[in-house]
């Protein structure tokens, strides 16, 4: 059990996004809007984070199944403000790929424990590193054997800038 909150720890460390942002690029924004939208989606990170550790957590071999189709319910309804990207192994779902260069910029990075923010336009992007937990190769196979920590890919938050 010790483990385990050591892992869940270190998951919701990984979305502390304002922490340890290793490029931030803010041309044009007023910085408390840039502020608020950081705010923003630190709350979505630790929301959607709470919410899969939670159906993780709760995950046996006989519950997978639902499981996996909970997570991606959730993940689906916060589409347009999360995305993953896949890092050390090919991604399950072919979407799960960086696609444009802030993207692939900031998944080398996160692939070295870092996480960058940019605004465009309107949007703050903000890529963080995703931990592995063992629980996670119950349903992502690919990860079965990696160790307890290991950074696999990232997660995408894009926020409006009120």
């Amino acid at each position: 059990m010790r483990l385990q909150k050591r892992a869940i720890t270190a998951v919701l460390a990984s979305t502390a996004i304002i922490a340890s942002v290793a490029w931030t690029q803010i041309r044009g924004a007023v910085p408390q809007d840039v502020a608020s939208a950081q705010q923003t989606t630190t709350a979505l990170a630790n929301m959607v984070v709470a919410a899969v550790m939670n159906i993780t957590e709760n995950t046996k071999p006989e519950t997978v199944v639902a499981n996996s189709e909970a997570v991606t319910l959730i993940l689906a309804h916060c589409q347009d403000h999360y995305g993953l990207l896949a890092g050390t192994k090919p991604p399950l779902n072919p979407k799960n790929v960086p696609h444009d260069a802030f993207e692939t910029k900031a998944l080398q990075l996160a692939l070295t424990g870092q996480t960058t923010q940019v605004v465009q336009g309107n949007r703050l992007r903000t890529v963080v590193p995703l931990n592995f937990v063992q629980k996670c190769a119950l349903c992502h196979t690919n990860f079965a054997g990696l160790p307890l920590n290991a950074i696999v890919g990232a997660a995408e938050f894009n926020v409006p800038i009120p």
